[in-house]
């Protein structure tokens, strides 16, 4: 009977030693099971008239801005409310006002407009809320136009984010950095933000790797912190941010951009390479919660012993400030793009599929 009951106790300390030393292979097994949610269609006269096909969006009270690379023009704002298309914005071009290169936006730390960058022109916008809610024409000013130095911006940033009204943070081009925070006032840069230790590869040009991760960065004002999500992985980082650093808060690195150095006549470029366990496509931030919209993938193996990524649907992951796993949704259909109210009680989403919609899901 001893012999049984210290077999036993083995087993179940092998079994509770063997979980805890398993590496976790994916974001979702982070969390607990999952919750499946519903969407439900918001009506919006004249949209797809108007809007053709969004892939970031942000929503702040009744109103909701999306971004649309492809269109000429590139910004739209709708009163959700009254369900109505207000107007559209951003022209493409080299002019006054107009942009080329933007590939993502956030709300300004004052909480009173939104800023974007455009990486080709080296110009970053602030518009205001109160000018988008009405059919006058869009105020957007380039900050970049008011700072005496203005080469403190001309380096390969594919986005910059304002901390504060002359503390800025630019993503890539930092050396063996991968940040670089802007001090207007004391006209410096100081490079900051180490790759992972899981990052093994070597001998590529800086810019290679910056491209790699770039990613999303949002910034907290009042928990005085940064959230980095990848694009290419489900990397998701936490710092904390001073005038002169960011420190490490939060790490997961279940998987991390794959990428390589392409050699060739017509110069180095880069090919980042998804994972097939599922990568990120978007973030929404609240000031008390991280919401990440991931594509994970089943990982099946063939006859000829190949591994083969099938999709699974669409999944958010809600996490705070603080890097806890808070919920894990799964939603019934596939969106380019996820926004939280501030109150963290709805999403809303961009469905494009023969004509863009807007959808929610109350959480």
């Amino acid at each position: 009977m001893k012999i049984k009951l210290k077999l036993l106790l083995f087993l179940l300390l092998y079994f509770i030693t063997s979980c805890k030393d398993r590496p976790i292979s994916s974001i979702t097994e982070l969390f607990n099971a999952p919750q499946s949610i519903k969407h439900q269609t918001v009506e919006i006269s004249n949209f797809s008239t108007n809007v053709l096909n969004p892939v970031a969006s942000l929503v702040h009270g009744n109103l909701l801005i999306l971004l649309d690379v492809q269109s000429p023009i590139s910004f739209s704002a709708v009163d959700l409310k009254q369900g109505r298309y207000i107007k559209s914005w951003g022209k493409r071009g080299e002019g006054p006002g107009e942009i080329i290169g933007i590939m993502d936006f956030y709300s300004n730390y004052t909480e009173k407009g939104i800023n974007y960058w455009d990486a080709m022109l080296k110009r970053l916008y602030f518009c205001s809320y109160d000018s988008l809610l009405f059919e006058s024409e869009i105020i957007n000013v380039n900050l970049i136009e008011n700072i005496k130095n203005k080469e403190l911006f001309n380096h390969f940033f594919p986005n910059v984010l304002q901390i504060r009204e002359s503390l800025f943070l630019g993503i890539g081009d930092s050396g063996d950095k991968r940040f670089s925070i802007i001090n207007t006032e004391q006209n410096t840069i100081t490079q900051t933000g180490d790759y992972p230790l899981q990052d093994k590869i070597s001998g590529v040009q800086p810019f290679v790797k910056a491209s790699a991760y770039n990613g999303f960065i949002r910034f907290n004002a009042g928990k005085k912190r940064i959230a980095y999500i990848s694009r290419n992985s489900e990397m998701f980082e936490i710092f904390d941010i001073s005038t002169t650093e960011l420190k490490l808060f939060y790490g997961n690195y279940t998987t991390i951009p794959k990428y390589q150095q392409i050699s060739s006549n017509m110069g180095i470029t880069v090919k980042t390479d998804y994972y097939t366990n599922g990568r990120n496509i978007c973030v929404s931030t609240t000031d008390d919660y991280i919401f990440i919209l991931g594509k994970p993938h089943n990982v099946n193996i063939d006859k000829e012993n190949v591994q083969k990524a099938t999709d699974t649907v669409n999944q958010v992951f809600m996490f705070d400030w603080d890097g806890r796993p808070i919920a894990h949704y799964l939603l019934d259909c596939n969106l380019t793009s996820i926004s939280a109210t501030e109150d963290s009680k709805r999403l809303y989403g961009i469905l494009n599929e023969e004509e863009a919609r807007i959808v929610y899901f109350d959480l």
